[in-house]
């Protein structure tokens, strides 16, 4: 009888903690968000896009994953398409997969889900987020975002559906700070982030986020 004895390693982001290697090397996972677009099931009208998220890439560190999303992110080598499923559509007689992507914001979770860092892209450059620092500026954050939420519902009452997108898009621009309470302030984070770190309110990344 063959034994299987795994193997542990010690993480440096957990004090005490040994995790089984296949664990440890994907301790931090990456998410893409943003807008996707299909063909419509009548090719002469065009197509139609959807707001969707993606896993991207998994590491052992910290650095590790911020240097493969950022070389994912400069190619747009974004995989939006599943290579083992088929689109294609008898009835409908074409493909009816995804046909691009265009990446808004990205953010990266630790292995228990917990959000470590947010930032937004534009034009392939990712602008990488100040965390809040402690519980009340993340309360206030949420306060902007209920009040941007509140504005843009009763924008959509009034049939300005263009204007409650947009208010909702910068409701999720702010709660790209809203890191869990773990990461807030992590020397690593600030280590390896600090010279390319942005305000959530600068007006570059605004831009960044706007479409």
């Amino acid at each position: 009888m063959t034994h299987f004895n795994p193997q542990f390693i010690h993480t440096p982001y957990e004090p005490g903690v040994s995790l089984r290697a296949d664990v440890y090397a994907r301790q931090f996972s990456v998410v893409v968000a943003g807008t996707t677009t299909y063909p419509e099931d009548d090719l002469n009208c065009g197509t139609y896009t959807r707001e969707e998220t993606y896993s991207v890439c998994t590491g052992a560190t910290l650095s590790e994953v911020i240097t493969q999303i950022t070389e994912i992110s400069q190619r747009r080598a974004w995989a939006f398409r599943d290579e083992e499923k088929d689109y294609y559509d008898a009835e409908l007689g074409h493909d009816c997969g995804p046909v691009s992507f265009f990446a808004q914001s990205v953010c990266i979770n630790d292995r228990l889900g917990r959000k470590v860092l947010g930032g937004c892209i534009r034009n392939g450059k990712i602008f990488w987020i100040i965390p809040v620092k402690d519980n009340a500026a993340a309360a206030k954050l949420h306060q902007q975002c209920d009040a941007l939420l509140a504005e843009a519902a009763f924008e959509s009452g009034w049939d300005n559906f263009s204007t409650a997108k947009t208010l909702r898009r910068e409701a999720r621009q702010l709660l790209l700070a809203d890191v869990a309470p773990f990461w807030r302030q992590h020397p690593e984070v600030l280590a390896l982030m600090e010279p390319e770190l942005f305000d959530v309110q600068d007006p570059e990344v605004l831009a960044a986020y706007a479409v």
